[in-house]
């Protein structure tokens, strides 16, 4: 039954992420939230919204990271405050010059994909965790993310729903504290 929602879940991401073939267009991002079944305007519910994309090839291996921050503060994206990241990693990516290869990426790690939420604090853990990644052009992004975890902030359990379309990867290494991932 997971296996049939995953397909499912990948075709409608597949068939749903919008490119344009008019590069004079300018495509509408778009990054829906929902937290324990509520969905939220993550731009009212944070102070921080960024994203960072980077690509590390060593000794002929390819490592691609994707990082969506979300920031409950205002100020300078940090570790010691309370947020939140969806932290996709490929260590085994594509020579294809894209900041992120599509495909599954998921928690428990399974392959070379992985998928990490992380809430800073000695206490946080992942549940599980799976995205699925539909499309990346032009410096864009298409995915869908689920998953469940421990906030130690709040002392409950989350589960969480993204979507994001056409939207933008950042490549600033100070837009969230998780770029060291590359290394």
């Amino acid at each position: 039954m997971k296996k049939l929602l995953l397909i499912t879940l990948f075709l409608g991401l597949f068939l749903g992420c919008d490119k344009n073939e008019d590069h004079h267009a300018i495509l509408e991002p778009i990054f829906e939230l929902e937290l324990n079944g509520n969905s939220v305007d993550p731009f009212e519910f944070y102070r921080v919204v960024n994203t960072y994309g980077g690509i590390k090839e060593e000794n002929g291996v390819i490592t691609k990271l994707f990082v969506l921050y979300l920031q409950r503060d205002e100020g300078d994206p940090r570790l010691d405050v309370e947020h939140f990241a969806v932290i996709l990693k490929d260590i085994d990516g594509l020579d294809n010059g894209q900041l992120l290869d599509i495909g599954l990426y998921q928690n428990p790690i399974i392959d070379s994909k992985s998928t990490q939420l992380e809430i800073p604090g000695d206490q946080d853990y992942i549940v599980y965790a799976y995205t699925t990644v539909a499309d990346v052009h032009d410096g864009l992004i298409c995915l869908e993310a689920e998953g469940e975890f421990w906030n130690p902030y709040q002392q409950a359990f989350y589960t969480v729903k993204a979507k994001l379309e056409n939207y933008p990867i950042g490549q600033d290494v100070t837009a969230t504290p998780y770029a060291y991932l590359l290394n």
